[in-house]
């Protein structure tokens, strides 16, 4: 008898085939056990797996189908929707699969349908702050219009300098308070 690893390793130019082997067995997972911390997200929904992947010869018919994955890359559903398929499925490198998520925002500006993301990269803005931005209730073309910090560490100087003004003005303030004279009180 065979097992997964067994039956993977089989497959000439696999180098990582654990890497195979998880992959496929997360798939199972995710969409068929409950008690997985993913379930809520694809089996819950309604994905599932095609019956030719599933079953003793599943993990032979999943690499017959889909190949091996180049270097660092993991399994994509082309339709968030729908289920794990030969038809559904590729194998992507970790941007793509994240321009692939249900949750990203879809906009249209100056009439053209963009990811949010991708109109950050083309105007070079820190996306976070667009994301923020969207979030507080922004426009597009205000958030796309309006200039950001452009890395994490800009975002992080530009808060230390507004903390040290505001470390500033409330030490006036506190040295105000101090020199004011007060009241004498008459008894």
């Amino acid at each position: 008898m065979y097992n997964d690893f067994t039956i993977a390793k089989s497959f000439q130019g696999c180098n990582d085939v654990l890497r195979l082997v998880t992959c496929y067995k997360g798939m199972l997972r995710r969409c068929l056990v409950p008690e997985d911390s993913n379930y809520q997200y694809y089996g819950e929904r309604g994905i599932d797996i095609c019956h030719r992947w599933l079953g003793r010869q599943g993990l032979v018919n999943f690499i017959l189908d889909m190949g091996v994955p180049d270097g660092a890359q993991s399994i994509d559903r082309i339709n968030n929707d729908m289920g794990y398929s030969p038809e559904n499925c590729r194998w992507t490198d970790n941007s793509t699969q994240q321009r692939n998520r249900r949750d990203n925002y879809h906009v249209i500006y100056k009439g053209e349908s963009y990811l949010l993301i991708e109109l950050a990269e083309k105007y070079n803005l820190f996306y976070p702050s667009v994301v923020l931005r969207m979030k507080r209730g922004w426009d597009i073309e205000r958030c796309i219009d309006t200039p950001t910090p452009k890395s994490w560490d800009d975002y992080l100087h530009r808060l230390q300098e507004k903390r040290e003004h505001n470390n500033k003005t409330i030490n006036r303030i506190r040295r105000t308070r101090r020199t004011r004279k007060r009241p004498v009180k008459l008894e």
